[in-house]
């Protein structure tokens, strides 16, 4: 199957950027304006063949020193030589297609079932490619493809068979044996072909012949087996690992789809357990020297963030050096803060009642106790939300004190002068 552009990770080369210098004002912008639209591909799928096509128009690839389209491609999407052509035929098929295009741009077509159907459609027949594009399966749409036609194909009738000349039993007359009445003849069957012919003494009678009925159409007839593309964060993706390995270890006869199916229909059908325990857990490895922290998953370490770093500190499990562990919330106080939110999550209207944690209303680092009047009970969305709103608060906190140095300085040096 061929590359999919709209689903490939963007890949930067590690050699440095050419310098951008040399590039009008205008040509900046196209670059620009291709480098905006692939970054949100499956919305601006058209936007970015459009621009990619302006940049071969204006040379601006050979100006950054590029004597490929597709090394600029590479070097600045991370396109496959492969990807980027198909975007440039995709880009000349639709300027003759603004139909397709326009279903394109509204999200009616997918980009495969685009590069399908723009091999075969025209001025004429192009809405209806686009109906039958959105109505069958990926089989049938390129069974009709490869016959040239969107129109299902004819439905097959079964052939009328002629009528053979009538047959009579050897040395009979008429339709009657000599020497036998009417009710002692050899019983005669009837085939298709309305022919009469004798049936042996211990033979099972011939079945009747069925015309069989056209099957019916399925509206849209999918695959047995389904694929699920789920984006996620890192902080997400650690979750979802921690609570499959734990659906894994708890349903061992199950798969992990339906394993996952059944908790979450329990978890819709019935109420959290008080349990004081998350049900899941994300490990985060901080620098001791920095303070950074990274979170291990089975693709690699990711960067955590400080909203969620902030939320640790309020409720984590701290593993020391030695190998021992130590929770900041004591079972306890944990069971006492969620007994007064009534297990439900504190913040506003939000009265979530699953994936609770604890937060300090003032940070230790900042002075606060882990004490009951000093905690409330959030969900892990608010509780990270709140992290979030901190953080920025905090970034403009110091971007004011910034300001307002720079602005003394200058001051200070008017005064001078």
């Amino acid at each position: 199957m061929a590359d999919d552009p709209v689903n490939t990770p963007i890949q930067h080369c590690g050699s440095p950027p050419p310098a951008l210098d040399g590039l009008t004002p205008a040509q900046r912008a196209v670059h620009d304006d291709f480098l905006a639209a692939f970054d949100g591909l499956k919305q601006n799928l058209v936007r970015t063949v459009f621009y990619l096509r302006a940049v071969i128009d204006g040379k601006i690839h050979n100006l950054l020193g590029y004597s490929r389209i597709t090394d600029y491609a590479k070097h600045y999407a991370g396109l496959s030589p492969r990807q980027t052509q198909e975007l440039l035929v995709l880009g000349k098929r639709l300027s003759d297609l603004p139909l397709i295009a326009a279903a394109l741009e509204r999200g009616d077509l997918s980009w495969s079932q685009a590069r399908e159907i723009v091999r075969q459609a025209n001025r004429e027949d192009q809405q209806q490619w686009v109906d039958v594009a959105r109505s069958v399966s990926r089989r049938e749409l390129r069974e009709r493809i490869r016959r040239g036609s969107p129109e299902p194909p004819p439905m097959s009738t079964t052939p009328q068979l002629p009528t053979p000349p009538r047959q009579l039993l050897p040395g009979s007359q008429g339709s009657q044996a000599p020497g036998c009445s009417p009710a002692s003849a050899a019983p005669l069957s009837h085939d298709a072909g309305d022919a009469l012919l004798p049936r042996p003494k211990h033979a099972r009678a011939a079945p009747p012949t069925r015309r069989l009925a056209a099957p019916a159409t399925l509206s849209r007839p999918i695959d047995n087996e389904q694929h699920l593309r789920i984006k996620m964060t890192a902080e997400q993706y650690a979750v979802w690992e921690s609570l499959l390995e734990n659906l894994r270890r708890q349903n061992p006869g199950l798969t992990p789809v339906q394993a996952m199916l059944d908790n979450l229909s329990a978890a819709y059908a019935a109420p959290q357990n008080s349990g004081t325990r998350s049900p899941y857990l994300v490990v985060l490895l901080v620098c001791p020297e920095c303070g950074k922290a990274r979170i291990p998953t089975s693709r690699g370490e990711a960067e955590a963030g400080s909203s969620l770093l902030a939320a640790a500190h309020c409720d984590a499990v701290i593993e020391n050096p030695d190998g021992t562990r130590r929770q900041v919330i004591t079972p306890r106080l944990r069971r006492l803060a969620l007994r007064r939110s009534r297990y439900a999550c504190e913040a506003g209207n939000c009265r979530h009642t699953r994936f609770l944690e604890i937060h300090h209303r003032v940070p230790v680092v900042g002075g606060g106790r882990t004490e009951l009047d000093n905690l409330i009970v959030l969900c892990s969305r608010c509780h990270r939300l709140l992290h979030e709103r901190e953080t920025d608060l905090q970034g403009r906190r110091r971007r004011i004190e910034d300001i307002a140095r720079d602005w003394s300085r200058i001051t200070e040096n008017q005064h001078e002068e």
